[in-house]
């Protein structure tokens, strides 16, 4: 005699997301902001600001991954832990997700090479508004220093999208 399948423990009804898994993707943001911590000499800022780099691939992933007032929040958190201007990524990461969202609505398909480019103009524009308060501020940086942090960061967007990837998996439990 065979027993129901349904009422067989398959793993196929243990599927769905993790407990927390709305949790992942502002903690992970949140974390990212601890790699401007990392000790990393450089005489030029050429590492990328990472937590901007988790947002817009988290963003451009699951575009309801965040509530609207996430940006300004995870904005002040990275601005308290790199030791930014208070302000500075507030503005950055609300404009990211703000432009994200303007876009998002006008495009009609996606794919990588269009996922990309509006991370690289998401993240260029970030880092040309950093330079402009800087320059305001009284510092005298070239607009060529922000070239090899554009570069750095575009070339990563695809390592972090990956991981991204992984993690939207894992919390929802896809295999």
């Amino acid at each position: 005699m065979m027993g129901r399948r349904s009422l067989s423990s398959s793993a196929q009804f243990r599927r769905g997301p993790v407990p927390g898994a709305a949790y992942w993707p502002p903690a992970m943001v949140l974390l990212a902001s601890f790699f401007a911590l990392w000790p990393v000499i450089s005489f030029r800022g050429w590492w990328p600001d990472m937590a901007l780099l988790f947002l817009i691939a988290w963003r451009l992933q699951r575009p309801l991954a965040f509530s609207p007032w996430f940006a300004p929040v995870a904005g002040l958190f990275n601005d308290l832990v790199a030791g930014h201007m208070i302000g500075l990524s507030v503005f950055t990461f609300s404009l990211a997700m703000i432009v994200a969202e303007l876009i998002e609505r006008r495009r009609e398909w996606r794919d990588y090479a269009s996922e990309w480019l509006v991370a690289a103009i998401l993240i260029a524009v970030a880092e040309l508004v950093q330079w402009q308060v800087a320059r305001l501020n009284g510092a005298d940086v070239p607009l060529a220093a922000n070239g090899a942090p554009i570069v750095i960061a575009v070339l990563l967007f695809p390592l972090i999208a990956g991981i991204v990837n992984w993690a939207d998996a894992k919390r929802l439990r896809d295999r």
